[in-house]
């Protein structure tokens, strides 16, 4: 476990190591990201080649992103 920032101000406050890959958790308040969550992950996800980012919100939206990216409620997850 551990987190990412960028000197460019890119945050994400948990991120998981396994032998699977690299997966990336961006809590939300809002069931869509916002511009900065946005490129936050986009710079995890260009850092670490292959990674993935979970962008994870109270609500029931469940959405893929494209490739590298998926809105998930924190329901899914537990």
């Amino acid at each position: 476990m551990f987190q990412f920032r960028s000197r460019g101000g890119a945050f994400v406050p948990l991120a998981v190591r396994s032998r699977l890959g690299i997966l990336g958790f961006l809590p939300m308040l809002d069931e869509t990201p916002g511009r900065h969550e946005l490129a936050s992950a986009r710079s995890f996800t260009e850092h670490y080649r292959g990674a993935r980012c979970l962008f994870v919100h109270l609500g029931t939206v469940d959405r893929d992103l494209g490739r590298d990216a998926r809105v998930v409620p924190l329901s899914h997850l537990v």
